[in-house]
């Protein structure tokens, strides 16, 4: 007696035969495409800057002049932060580095402007001190260009003194620098 599976295969193999014979020759598979990666999945689409899109860190260089030296200090790398606040305006933090230590500014109530030149004054102080800041800044792609002068005085009352001045140009970066 044949096993079951002998006597299937003994039938099967003609009709496995007979419809091999009959079919067509094999088509060659169709030639294969490039390989193409979705960028999608590797990369992250480019930032995409308006005119006026002030917010970010930038890093660069400042000529940055003290009063009570009575000198500048050429080419001094200074770190700017330009956030939103909460009125809808922007604040600005610049932190330079000296060559005898570090200097650091703060602009707040910055109205936002339509264009690529922010100007103003802001003034920041209590009744000990007060410093007055005057500001210029203007941005150009990711450029930002800007001078900022300070005037000091102290007490509540009397006349403000011209103290220091930075004149900077930085490039919008991905961080800030601590240096």
């Amino acid at each position: 007696m044949k096993s079951p599976l002998r006597a299937c295969l003994h039938y099967l193999a003609p009709l496995l035969a007979a419809g091999c014979a009959t079919t067509s020759a094999p088509q060659a598979p169709p030639a294969a495409k490039a390989f193409e990666p979705q960028t999608a999945k590797f990369t992250a689409p480019a930032p995409t800057m308006t005119s006026g899109e002030w917010v970010g860190s930038y890093n660069g260089k400042v000529d940055f002049y003290s009063n009570a030296l009575e000198s500048w200090q050429k080419d001094s790398p200074i770190s700017l932060i330009i956030q939103p606040e909460e009125e809808g305006g922007l604040r600005l933090l610049g932190h330079v580095m000296l060559t005898a230590g570090r200097r650091s500014f703060y602009i707040g109530e910055i109205a936002k402007p339509p264009g690529n030149t922010i100007a103003g004054e802001y003034t920041d102080g209590n009744s000990l001190s007060t410093t007055r800041y005057v500001y210029t800044l203007n941005l150009n792609d990711s450029f930002i260009t800007g001078t900022v002068k300070t005037f000091t005085r102290h007490g509540a009352t009397g006349t403000f003194e011209s103290a220091d001045e930075w004149r900077f140009d930085a490039k919008r970066g991905i961080g800030f620098d601590p240096r």
